[in-house]
């Protein structure tokens, strides 16, 4: 149905229409949450350079379909790629947001998730502590938000077998590669 209403939407109102946009995303977002992440891929690939140009890179449309391309590309393994998109949609949150809005918290513990799954486990462990301590102060340590942010941290500071058997056990469970 997405799909007959975004050709559609590209017939009545153009392919760079906020509303088309809008459209492809929600697309986007469905084959993803249907588990086909190459196809998520490469349709937000084609999305995101559109909507840079028309709505521009500090909109938060924008630093959705980013996130969620990131996202695409790590459970597709890609992880040195979501690394860059996520630093780039970092530096624009904390520019945009500040520091410490939650936003720009689960943006730079999917980033330090993506910086683990390449086996630079200091690094990302820096990051995901920092997240943590904000989280817990600006949240509280009840927080859904927060509790995810432990998780990754726990996950960080596990021995290389122990992450082998955690992934297994959340694509097990989920389908999916375990990012909060």
């Amino acid at each position: 149905m997405q799909r007959e209403v975004l050709a559609e939407r590209k017939r009545i109102l153009g392919a760079e229409h906020r509303d088309t946009l809008a459209v492809a995303n929600n697309l986007a977002d469905s084959l993803a949450r249907q588990g086909k992440y190459a196809e998520a891929e490469d349709m937000q690939r084609e999305v995101l350079p559109v909507i840079k140009r028309v709505l521009g890179a500090e909109d938060p449309n924008t630093h959705a379909i980013a996130t969620n391309l990131a996202t695409s590309l790590s459970y597709q393994g890609k992880y040195a790629d979501a690394e860059e998109i996520e630093r780039e949609v970092l530096a624009l949150k904390k520019r945009e947001l500040g520091t410490e809005h939650p936003d720009t918290l689960i943006t730079a513990g999917n980033l330090a998730l993506s910086i683990s799954f390449q086996e630079k486990h200091a690094e990302a462990e820096q990051i995901q502590r920092e997240v943590l301590a904000v989280m817990t102060r600006v949240l509280g340590a009840e927080h859904p938000d927060t509790l995810i942010a432990a998780s990754n941290l726990a996950y960080c500071l596990q021995l290389p077998e122990q992450r082998k058997h955690t992934e297994e056990c959340v694509q097990g469970a989920t389908g999916k590669a375990g990012r909060g």
